[in-house]
């Protein structure tokens, strides 16, 4: 059926700028030729149509824009959208002329996906969600949270595991004193990350950290340690969550930080179940539709899965469409487990000395991406669990 604006809006095929990256990572919907279809809603004045974009990953080096996308693109209003200051979106953005701008203007292909995406969604953000507290769920109620992307907060998880009386200071002292464990440098509290190389994991003695927070004082760094790495005992505490003790990939972590201690916005591929064990911990949470108001770094970054933005802290200034979605806020206390979705954005801080663990799992198409972002990252160099391949004997004490 021909459309009125048809030849108005035809597609136009573009040289792709390298700044332009669009290998999409977590958004990406593929067909089998590997490209991401954006659907524009029926009744926007354009009729229905799609972006396809060939990812460079896969060796492409032009990309499919349909007029009528760069025609929206064009119209979407300040401040709602990324838009270059002379409108000329589809020679600016697409012909390789970026904008220059700051933080609201397009930079990369992870900005010009989101104006897309808001586009399709009508600059409409997500609507806030309340989170649900329960008793000890059954697995069948539990998929009904899970199949939902869904969080949950879950009592009575771990009332039977020893971590609940094994890890005080004294106890972990008692135990662990003199092995390695995986540190992340953190600056006045904030972990340190890098744009460019991601994070970058350390080792240090266990027993001097410990001298640390024993003191009452916050360490200059932050112990996120892999549960099976350098004390592998530690998953002796724990109890794996029937939620995912038969998952085709699993993974965990043990964290220890003094009060006021912070790690940024961000998300993960993999289901998360997160327990607090010692102190409180609060939490900012983001549903994944989110994610165009969020400011993600680009998709070719060291830390394509954080965002610029900081939710505890929000700068609208830099960051204006962030003004748009509010978050989830919540205190875990010990005791409390917290069921994270696939690619929920969280943003968390201290409150207290506080000791928690977590399970990351993942099956069928989700583990084949966890998988294929380990090995992306393994490529690039860049650290995943910390420190694996880099040190020497586990429970080596360094010299």
């Amino acid at each position: 059926m021909h459309r009125p604006d048809a030849g108005r809006h035809a597609a136009r095929r573009h040289p792709l700028p390298a700044v332009v990256d669009v290998a999409l990572g977590q958004e990406r919907l593929a067909d089998d030729r590997h490209s991401l279809r954006l659907r524009l809603p029926e009744g926007d004045g354009h009729g229905s149509v799609h972006a396809v974009f060939h990812p460079t990953l896969c060796g492409a080096q032009s990309v499919d824009v349909p007029g009528a996308v760069l025609h929206a693109v064009q119209e979407e209003p300040r401040g709602a959208g990324q838009v270059a200051p002379d409108g000329e979106v589809d020679q600016a953005v697409v012909g390789g002329r970026l904008p220059a701008g700051g933080a609201d203007g397009i930079r990369s292909g992870r900005d010009l996906f989101d104006a897309l995406v808001r586009i399709i969604h009508r600059g409409r953000p997500p609507r806030p969600l309340a989170i649900e507290r329960i008793a000890r769920p059954s697995i069948e109620r539990f998929e009904v949270y899970r199949k939902r992307s869904v969080p949950v907060l879950i009592d009575g998880l771990s009332a039977d595991w020893p971590a609940r009386s094994n890890w005080s200071l004294a106890r972990l002292r008692e135990r662990f004193a003199d092995r390695l464990i995986s540190v992340i440098p953190t600056r006045q509290g904030r972990l340190c990350t890098d744009v460019d190389t991601g994070v970058a994991f350390r080792a240090m003695r266990f027993g001097d950290y410990l001298d640390v927070l024993e003191r009452g004082e916050r360490p200059d760094s932050y112990l996120i340690e892999p549960g099976n790495n350098w004390i592998p005992e530690l998953s002796d505490d724990v109890r794996v969550p029937e939620y995912c003790r038969n998952a085709a990939w699993r993974n965990t972590r043990f964290w220890l930080s003094a009060a006021n201690t912070s790690a940024p916005l961000h998300r993960d591929v993999a289901e998360n179940l997160f327990f607090q064990i010692v102190g409180r911990k609060r939490f900012f949470l983001y549903p994944p539709a989110a994610s165009p108001w969020l400011y993600s770094n680009p998709f070719r970054s060291g830390l394509p899965n954080y965002s610029r933005f900081d939710a505890e802290a929000p700068d609208y200034d830099r960051f204006p469409l962030s003004r748009e979605v509010r978050p989830i806020e919540m205190v875990l206390h010990p005791g409390d487990a917290l069921y994270l979705p696939s690619r929920w954005w969280h943003q968390t801080r201290s409150l207290e000395l506080s000791a928690s663990y977590n399970f990351w799992w993942a099956d069928g198409a989700l583990a084949l991406m966890v998988r294929a972002a380990e090995f992306v990252k393994r490529k690039r160099g860049l650290e995943i669990y910390g420190l694996e391949s880099r040190l020497p004997v586990r429970g080596a004490v360094p010299q």
